[in-house]
């Protein structure tokens, strides 16, 4: 056995969790240790970074920092990744509403609320948006038909701009068609 070896620091794992973990109470996921001929010993207080975006996702590093017996500085970091354990997003989360819809009587109500409307799974550290635009074409003064252009946006994918600014929205076109009396 070394001289060495009657000294060591010990570091928890590095730990993946999803963005709805309790981040409050880090010491949850683990504290530093050092052995040393007496025995095992608290590492004292971390100093923390965190790197975290709007939508829940990223790390955070707690690192360690002790001075051994031979007074060399010893530094042990554990990185905790908030990710999205679900998987990313996608159209596959979403629910579309009926692709097309015939309404009857006169002025029938076209809400979303009355013709449907899209809803999602949520999904790892996504941030949803639904929106809509609605184009009206007249045929005759008593048959309509309403285009509804659907659009679902994750923030968290579709807000990175440059080539990849139409990652992350998806569209869908419902047809409301209003007969004549």
């Amino acid at each position: 056995m070394q001289a060495n070896d009657l000294w060591s620091l010990y570091c928890p794992n590095d730990t993946t969790v999803s963005c709805d973990a309790e981040l409050w109470d880090l010491s949850t996921f683990g504290n530093a240790y050092y052995h040393d001929a007496y025995g095992y010993h608290s590492a004292g207080t971390p100093t923390v970074s965190k790197h975290m975006n709007g939508c829940g996702g990223g790390y955070i590093r707690r690192t360690w920092t002790i001075e051994d017996p031979y007074w060399n500085i010893q530094k042990c970091t554990q990185t905790i990744y908030i990710g999205s354990p679900g998987g990313v997003f996608k159209e596959s989360n979403i629910h579309w509403p009926k692709k097309e819809i015939t309404l009857v009587g006169c002025n029938p109500n076209t809400d979303p609320s009355v013709t449907g409307e899209p809803t999602y799974d949520i999904v790892g550290c996504s941030m949803i948006a639904v929106g809509h635009t609605d184009k009206l074409y007249t045929v005759n003064e008593s048959c309509k038909k309403l285009m509804r252009t659907w659009k679902v946006m994750d923030w968290c994918q579709a807000n990175v701009g440059g080539a990849w600014a139409k990652d992350g929205i998806w569209e869908y076109i419902q047809t409301i068609i209003i007969p004549g009396q």
